[in-house]
């Protein structure tokens, strides 16, 4: 181990030459997903300012809540797309020639340590706050020598490489299930009230009082980021109609209107959130497709609520919507398939995640060798192989 500082150790903010007004890839903050390594560019814009970086960067969010949720990614796009840009709001650090190797810059930041140094970091108004990057650049740390760092990456970056080969089978099912709507809503249709499609159960407070231990609290925070530093925790008993399992729907009805496919283990549904169920000849799957298709309606209902938080009522729930007349049983089974496909995989995914995110300090730390990790992966499914020698 050597005692160095982070400024020291990484380029932080490196240098990249775009010229103003070149068109150029573009990451977003929205694109970053909270214990997902992978990112890439989902559009291109024109440079006007903003962070600059290259394949391989790691790209960690500077402000407030975001860098509490763990927004952190390493930029990989398919194309090798680079330079690139992105969101002011990021950091990007790369590996420092013979001190230390780009890909483990970002199992350094996903660090418990680093991420709280981070954090303690944080200057300005309540609710704005930025790390202070030149006080986080000055930070001494302790840095694992090359052959550690090379061993680290190539054991972590295994659970990372099948949590993005399952975020790409995700992808893939849903897009699928995209296409067969699309086909099925080219037969014969009807206009239903959607209301009459599945019942809507309404959470409740349950974050007043939380215990800290127990369920989830599933807000909208978790719907939109992921559980994180701030989610919060009730043991408290409710009925089964509060209660989400992995592979149902919630659809977020007030501020951030969404639906959303929980992948994370049963939880507590909070208020200001619907529990869909089927009660009529749509199941799940296309379910999600029929409120989805309503969503910008709703959002525009939402902003015209002259409140601090836009919503809409359970009386819009009433509004007609075009759905097939049937669905063929053979053409249903193939929906409800690759729901459950995609269900399992960001199931798989927590699992893959927690063990990674277990792994990391441990590693980090010496406390544990290479080896016992690699036992710890075959354990979930990432064969020696994968992880390489």
């Amino acid at each position: 181990m050597l005692l160095t500082t982070i400024g020291e150790a990484f380029e932080i903010n490196p240098q990249v030459r775009i010229p103003k007004g070149t068109e150029v890839p573009f990451v977003s903050m929205d694109q970053v997903v909270p214990g997902q390594r992978n990112v890439s560019a989902a559009e291109k814009r024109l440079f006007k300012g903003g962070s600059k970086f290259e394949h391989g960067d790691t790209l960690m969010a500077r402000i407030t809540p975001c860098l509490e949720n763990k927004k952190i990614a390493q930029y990989l796009p398919p194309n090798h797309a680079s330079p690139s840009a992105g969101s002011t709001e990021f950091i990007v650090i790369r590996g420092k020639n013979g001190v230390s190797i780009t890909p483990f810059a970002y199992y350094f930041v996903q660090s418990p340590d680093i991420h709280e140094l981070a954090i303690s970091l944080m200057t300005g108004t309540s609710g704005r706050q930025r790390v202070d990057t030149e006080a986080f650049r000055m930070s001494e740390i302790w840095l694992p020598n090359l052959t550690t760092q090379e061993k680290i990456v190539k054991v972590l970056g295994s659970l990372d490489d099948k949590i993005a080969a399952n975020q790409r089978t995700i992808q893939s099912a849903d897009s699928l299930r995209n296409a067969l709507w699309d086909k099925l809503l080219k037969t014969n249709t009807e206009s239903l009230p959607l209301s009459s499609l599945a019942e809507f159960i309404n959470g409740r407070a349950f974050t007043k009082n939380a215990t800290g231990t127990g369920r989830v609290v599933a807000r909208i925070a978790e719907l939109n980021s992921g559980i994180g530093s701030n989610t919060v925790f009730n043991d408290i008993e409710v009925h089964q109609n509060h209660v989400v399992l992995p592979g149902e729907l919630l659809f977020a009805w007030s501020g951030t209107l969404m639906t959303k496919r929980w992948p994370y283990d049963e939880a507590i549904v909070n208020q200001h959130i619907f529990k869909v169920l089927p009660i009529s000849k749509f199941d799940l799957w296309a379910l999600e497709l029929i409120i989805q298709s309503q969503i910008h309606y709703f959002q525009m209902i939402a902003a015209g609520k002259a409140t601090t938080m836009g919503h809409i009522k359970r009386a819009d729930l009433d509004k007609t919507v075009e759905v097939p007349t049937s669905i063929p049983d053979k053409l249903n089974m193939l929906g409800n398939t690759l729901w459950m496909l995609a269900s399992q995989a960001e199931q798989e995914n927590q699992t893959l995640a927690r063990t990674r995110d277990e792994l990391l300090p441990l590693l980090m730390s010496g406390k544990i060798t290479v080896r016992d990790a690699e036992e710890a992966s075959a354990e979930v499914g990432v064969d020696k192989h994968e992880v390489g020698e």
